[in-house]
């Protein structure tokens, strides 16, 4: 007599619970890495506007640098000195340009004697305007001496 013995076997596969958790798994995952692409494409973004703000900015600077120390750089006629560094717009700034866009405005502001007798401060303000309440704004500072 021949016994049957027991067939053993061999599970394959896996099971529907296995399955979801992975799905699950690899579905967090992805949401991760793709705010973290948000956040990647919104850093550039900002990146890109803080250039072309600097750049405006080297460039006027460049021109006003360039002119010679007591030519008037004022073109509002109002200029306020150091209580107007930080005047911003048309008629109100010392100086004001747009780009042919209109996207980015640029002020500069001059006071004599600041911070010190013989020398100048110019102040530039740029700012790229995106919509209502939403811009980029860069401000730099210079101090021009009186040349001996």
């Amino acid at each position: 007599m021949v016994k049957d013995r027991p067939v053993l076997r061999t599970a394959q596969g896996f099971s529907i619970i296995e399955v979801l958790i992975t799905i699950v798994i690899f579905s967090i995952g992805f949401l991760a890495m793709n705010s973290l692409q948000i956040a990647s494409v919104n850093s550039n973004s900002s990146s890109q506007r803080l250039s072309t703000l600097s750049s405006w900015t080297a460039d006027r600077i460049e021109q006003l640098l360039g002119m010679d120390y007591d030519t008037e750089l004022v073109e509002s006629g109002v200029a306020d000195g150091a209580a107007g560094l930080d005047d911003v717009g048309a008629g109100v700034a010392d100086g004001f340009d747009t780009s042919p866009d209109g996207a980015i405005e640029l002020s500069w502001n001059i006071a004599d004697d600041e911070p010190m007798a013989g020398t100048k401060t110019i102040r530039i303000i740029v700012r790229k305007v995106m919509g209502p309440g939403q811009g980029t704004q860069l401000t730099m500072n210079y101090v021009r001496m009186e040349p001996i």
